[in-house]
């Protein structure tokens, strides 16, 4: 299953965040959800935007195994569609 911007709501203490997910992809066996970040930047500066972003795609995913009906493991990966890679995120 694909979803696309998919809406997200999750409570963090007393706050609450919304927001939406650019591509969830889901299997039987895993799900996998996508961020999609354009910066022009070499290659050695992949990693600092992965721990940049790191922060917002661990929400999702906790926000997601909150939500599964059974649990399945969630990836996270960055999408950088001007250098045509994902990176995925640990």
């Amino acid at each position: 299953v694909l979803r696309r911007e998919a809406p997200i709501v999750c409570r963090i203490g007393d706050r609450t965040l919304s927001g939406r997910i650019d591509l969830v992809v889901e299997t039987h066996e895993v799900v996998v959800v996508f961020d999609h970040k354009s910066f022009p930047c070499a290659h050695d500066k992949w990693a600092d935007q992965v721990k940049k972003h790191a922060g917002q795609l661990r929400i999702y995913r906790d926000a997601i195994v909150a939500a599964l009906p059974a649990p399945r493991p969630v990836m996270l990966a960055l999408h950088l569609p001007m250098s045509g890679e994902v990176l995925v995120v640990e």
